[in-house]
């Protein structure tokens, strides 16, 4: 199975709010700790790319690991069209989804394990 058709899979497994992230993460190749620190001022529409500029994880907002690792990445039709923000209004935080950021480590357990099982994909160690 190709990594696209896999994704796609997860993304279906996952549904409207969390299908959308891998969809995104496979387009992008963010990290998921950096697609979930992501806010809407992070996204240019004319350029068409994402401002990286921290990471979230442990329950905090942090900078990123290395000055390099703040970038611009391209964003793809693909992309834009699963911007996780689809699923919160402009004025929100894109990576505010149900209204909390999205804890790396739940989000894996309780989402991320069993949308790869019921798509009949081995489970990968942690989401993409």
């Amino acid at each position: 199975m190709t990594r696209g058709r896999r994704s796609r899979r997860l993304a279906s497994r996952l549904g409207p709010i969390y299908g959308p992230m891998i969809v995104f993460d496979v387009a992008t190749g963010l990290r998921p700790s950096e697609r979930f620190a992501l806010e809407q001022h992070d996204f240019d529409r004319e350029l068409g790319v994402v401002y990286v500029r921290r990471a979230y994880a442990n329950g905090r907002l942090k900078q990123t690991k290395t000055r390099l690792s703040n970038r611009a990445v391209p964003l793809q039709a693909k992309a834009i069209e699963a911007r996780p923000a689809g699923a919160v209004s402009e004025s929100d935080s894109c990576s505010e989804l149900a209204r909390g950021r999205i804890d790396f480590r739940s989000f894996g357990r309780r989402h991320w394990k069993p949308a790869q099982k019921a798509a009949g994909i081995e489970p990968a160690p942690r989401p993409p």
